[in-house]
């Protein structure tokens, strides 16, 4: 049994599988070395922290990374309501999703789970697309393809919302054709 838990299956190659993406560990990487400066610097003056990446150090400054993420996830949530609503409208609709869905439990209860970068991959998504959708350039399309690869690299669930920018793609494509034969 323990060997299930530790050593799940094997790949084709003979290598332990992992079920985890790797969205995560791309999105926290940037805290995690910060944190390995921290640990480091703050060792040069006697803190004696073991340098292992697994240490207190290491989980706050990586867990505050995903406070940080969905806080911008909500900020571009706010900026992207408003677009449609009155300013205090989108307030109170991003206050709500903020307190009437799981984002508290997810950012700063439980944030090493890959729900609060979820928030900032999806919102960064949606937001981007929506403020260039009128731009049919090869820079918005490979920019949206690299924000939404790092959003199905963080959930694969998060492929549906490639179906917005294929709409816009298809609608485009077929648009430019109708008006070249006309």
């Amino acid at each position: 049994h323990y060997q299930k838990i530790v050593n799940p299956y094997k790949t084709n190659t003979g290598v332990s599988g992992i079920d985890y993406a790797v969205g995560p560990a791309i999105l926290w990487s940037p805290f995690f070395v910060l944190a390995q400066v921290l640990v480091l610097s703050l060792n040069l003056f006697g803190a004696n922290i073991v340098p292992n990446g697994f240490s207190f150090v290491y989980q706050i400054v990586t867990m505050a990374g995903s406070i940080l993420y969905a806080t911008i996830g909500l900020y571009m949530i706010y900026l992207f309501s408003s677009k449609f609503f009155k300013k205090s409208n989108a307030l109170i609709a991003t206050l709500a999703i903020t307190f009437g869905f799981s984002v508290i439990q997810y950012t700063a209860v439980e944030p090493s789970i890959s729900h609060a970068l979820t928030l900032f991959t999806v919102s960064a998504f949606i937001y981007y697309f929506y403020l260039n959708r009128n731009d049919n350039s090869w820079k918005k399309w490979t920019m949206l393809g690299f924000l939404g690869g790092l959003m199905m690299l963080n959930r694969w669930q998060e492929g549906f919302f490639f179906i917005m920018p294929f709409i816009y793609f298809v609608k485009a494509f077929f648009g430019e054709k109708a008006d070249k034969s006309s």
